[in-house]
């Protein structure tokens, strides 16, 4: 009987070993992957609709809207230009008397750089809808998604193949777009000493000690929202840019700041919870292990 007992222990406790022991694999490789997989959204976004669309554009005829093939007489064919993309999100919750906003992306970018950030955080898109605001966001006319006029290209390459280079050439847009040394002289300091760049100088941020005395471009203790991870400088920024604002207009500009520092505070919060989350993954094996051998232990106690 006792052997049947010892048996029956046994196989008890290789099988609470085993399941304890997977349990603290699978939290391990869970706590990995969490470690691995950075998320973008701070929380879950719940929302009642999200879609896309064009709007605007115009119609034209071209015998040049694809590249033909060698040998082959060119047909005219219809496409459209000029068209815009518009990405939108509409949030399941709204806020009460809320206008819509659209989002217009600056110089050189797309609607991308509204969805997040490029060090991986939520971006002002997610965020708004999260706030219960519908939010629209675009790229322009010629860039992205909006796609742009191919057709004046293949023309111009047509032109140029077949002598006519001067006339072809005039045909070919330009491609500009801004460098990262562009960038920072534009909005956010100087780099030196004079004639340097970004791989050979040192940045200067506006307002810092090392700002040219010379350079009228912005007030004393001016300071560009840049970098972002700083959050004081975003609130400094908001308080020049307040000054400048007919009466009328701040009530709006306060609805964004506190937007803005609700958006610190969930900030925070979720670095509360993600310790939180990782303590609990830690905890719960050794727990669950110990709360097995104690079971075993007192089987033991009563069966012999």
């Amino acid at each position: 009987m006792k052997r049947q007992h010892r048996r029956v222990l046994q196989r008890v406790a290789a099988g609470l070993g085993s399941t304890f022991l997977l349990a603290a694999m699978t939290a391990g490789v869970l706590a990995q992957e969490n470690g691995k997989t950075r998320k973008f959204l701070k929380k879950p976004l719940v929302i009642e609709d999200q879609g896309s669309f064009f709007i605007g554009g115009v119609a034209k005829v071209t015998s040049y809207a694809t590249v033909p093939p060698p040998n082959q007489t060119l047909a005219p064919n219809q496409i459209t230009i000029g068209q815009m993309y518009v990405q939108f999100q509409i949030p399941a919750t709204k806020k009460a008397n809320m206008p819509p906003v659209i989002m217009v992306h600056g110089s050189s970018h797309t609607a991308a750089c509204l969805e997040s950030t490029p060090d991986g955080r939520e971006g002002w898109a997610p965020y708004f809808v999260r706030n219960g605001i519908s939010t629209y966001i675009v790229d322009q006319a010629g860039r992205g998604r909006s796609g742009f006029d191919e057709s004046v290209i293949h023309e111009g390459a047509a032109m140029v193949r077949n002598g006519d280079a001067a006339n072809g050439a005039a045909k070919i847009p330009a491609f500009g777009r801004i460098t990262d040394n562009g960038a920072w002289t534009a909005w956010f300091g100087h780099v030196t000493p004079p004639g340097s760049n970004m791989l050979t100088g040192t940045l200067i941020r506006h307002g810092d000690a090392d700002d040219p005395p010379t350079d009228t471009s912005h007030g004393k203790g001016y300071f560009p929202a840049f970098p972002l991870a700083d959050d004081y400088l975003a609130l400094d920024y908001y308080k020049q840019l307040v000054a400048f604002l007919p009466e009328d207009e701040r009530g709006k500009l306060e609805d964004l700041k506190t937007i803005y520092v609700e958006k610190l505070e969930l900030d925070a919060h979720y670095s509360v919870q993600k310790a939180m989350r990782a303590w609990t993954l830690l905890h719960v094996p050794p727990a669950a292990l110990l709360l097995g051998l104690t079971l075993i232990h007192i089987a033991t106690f009563f069966l012999y």
